[in-house]
Order: structure tokens, then C-alpha cells, then sequence
């Protein structure tokens, strides 16, 4: 029981810091705005255990798990995505307003990410 109790005050608190890092920033998980760019960052079903941590901008948004997505709204304009691998992998996403702009997190055997922007998200069925 008291297991139960510690993980849900656990996911309260990270669900509290998410949205308080979101609402700093310019990144926000609403994205009903025409006047923005939706963000979508997404990884394939694979092998790896690892949840890579998510920044854009310099800011943590979220841990990338597999044949998961994590999606933002931005100010259009030029983005930089990193992640937590060993080689702290970026990339620079132009997006675009009233778009959605996808960016694959691919995991290869050595663990490290690579990050491609795509046309469209490509996600397994479970």
C-alpha cells in the first residue's frame, strides 16, 4: 500500500513540474492555436529500455519513451531539440506556423539518439 501511495504522489509531482517548466516557457502542451507551430517529437517502437529526457530550447519538456510522442506547441521559427544520450544529440527543427512539424528519435544498438525531422509520425499499433 504504501508503495501505491509513494508512486502516485510521485507521478503528482512530476505532472506539477512538467506544467510549471511548460507555463515558463514558451513551450506549452496546448495546441489549439492556429497561430502557433505544434512540435511533435516522437520515437518508433524499439529494443532500447532507455527513456531519454527531452529539451527544446534548453528546457526539459519530457522523457521520450518507446512508440511514444511528445507534442508542443512553439512560436514558429527555428527550435533546438536535445536529448540526454552520451553525446547530448541536437538538432535544429525549423517549424512552421499553423503546421505540425515531426521529429523521429531514433535509438540505435550503442543507445545513442538520432533525431530526424520527418514528414509524418510513424508509430506501431499495440
Amino acid at each position: 500500500m504504501k508503495n501505491i501511495i509513494i508512486s502516485c504522489l510521485l507521478f503528482l509531482v512530476s505532472i506539477v513540474s512538467v506544467s510549471a517548466i511548460a507555463e515558463s516557457s514558451a513551450i506549452s502542451k496546448v495546441v489549439e492555436n492556429s497561430e502557433q507551430a505544434n512540435l511533435i517529437i516522437y520515437r518508433p517502437k524499439d529494443r532500447s529500455g532507455i527513456n531519454y529526457r527531452v529539451a527544446v530550447n534548453g528546457q526539459y519538456f519530457g522523457k521520450l519513451k518507446p512508440n511514444k510522442a511528445l507534442r508542443l506547441q512553439v512560436e514558429p521559427g527555428e527550435h533546438i531539440i536535445s536529448t540526454s544520450d552520451a553525446k547530448q544529440t541536437q538538432v535544429v527543427i525549423n517549424v512552421i506556423e499553423g503546421k505540425e512539424t515531426f521529429v523521429q528519435a531514433i535509438i540505435d544498438r550503442k543507445s545513442q539518439v538520432t533525431l530526424t525531422q520527418t514528414e509524418e509520425m510513424k508509430l506501431a499499433l499495440r
